[in-house]
């Protein structure tokens, strides 16, 4: 059940963030977007993850899809940062 609701999840995620990206570069951005707020709770999420894989021993595992999902999500927050930054320096 975790694959499907990760693909879902990433490209939802990937169509708003390159809806907020076009639409800062044609000027019609409409202020600030929660991204590192939502960036902060997989954090931590996953750092509770780690936390509970070392008490629990061999009996629990952290699922690929959680790490993997997680990478995209940082990996897609980078992107979105890096284009802000080139949008800027070029206004």
């Amino acid at each position: 059940m975790i694959s499907p609701v990760s693909i879902l999840y990433i490209s939802l995620l990937t169509v708003y963030i390159t809806s907020k990206e076009f639409k800062r570069w044609t000027n019609n951005y409409e202020g600030h977007h929660p991204g590192e707020i939502a960036l902060i709770i997989w954090t931590v999420l996953i750092f509770a993850l780690i936390v509970s894989n070392a008490y629990l021993g061999s009996g629990y595992h952290i699922s690929q899809e959680i790490v993997s999902t997680y990478l995209v999500v940082v990996g897609l927050f980078i992107v979105s940062r890096g284009s802000r930054v080139i949008y800027f320096r070029r206004k």
